[in-house]
């Protein structure tokens, strides 16, 4: 990921983009080519900005209810694990499907959301960016090539992270009747 202002500055085009303005910071979308400012909505793949966290643009807000399951199950795979319940219930969850068992490691992993994103859903980072000055960040914007095919996918991975919530719970009541047997 390039984050050099110099070298970002030279991959942006302002004679043919007229969307770039000198003062912006941001990144090329890796699809069509426009830039994309860093806090502002950019083309239409532009999804979300990530910087000191995670920004999702207003087109894409449907990522929120996604970014709160994975942080729910990330949680409780944190406070669950050790339980036997728990960790059969794991095991036979991550066989339902690629996505279940991407998901479910993401999450073991402690991985962010946009971790997912690129490397279950199949979005895409920008180049980066990075701002200059004594309040200076860096960054990258994450672009999808065709968001309105990818509502399936994101679907199904709310479906399994609620799906995994679900699970967790009753395997937490079958380890706590469990330990009141003993």
């Amino acid at each position: 990921m390039t984050t050099n202002t110099e070298n970002l500055d030279h991959a942006v085009d302002e004679h043919n983009d007229p969307h770039w303005e000198s003062e912006e910071d941001g990144d090329r979308c890796p699809f069509c080519g426009r830039f994309s400012p860093a806090f502002g909505s950019g083309c239409e793949h532009h999804v979300a900005t990530l910087g000191s966290g995670i920004r999702i643009t207003e087109e894409c807000t449907w990522l929120e209810r996604l970014s709160d399951l994975h942080d729910t199950v990330t949680e409780l795979i944190g406070e669950s694990g050790g339980s036997r319940a728990f960790e059969r219930f794991k095991k036979h969850f991550v066989r339902q499907s690629t996505l279940a068992k991407a998901l479910i490691r993401a999450a073991a992993r402690e991985e962010q959301l946009e971790e997912i994103l690129v490397e279950a859903l199949g979005y895409q980072y920008g180049d980066g960016w990075e701002t200059g000055g004594w309040l200076s960040s860096s960054g990258v914007n994450i672009y999808h090539p065709r968001l309105s095919d990818s509502d399936a996918k994101e679907d199904e991975a709310v479906r399994l992270y609620e799906a995994f919530i679900e699970g967790a719970a009753s395997a937490a009541m079958v380890a706590q009747h469990d330990a009141g047997r003993a």
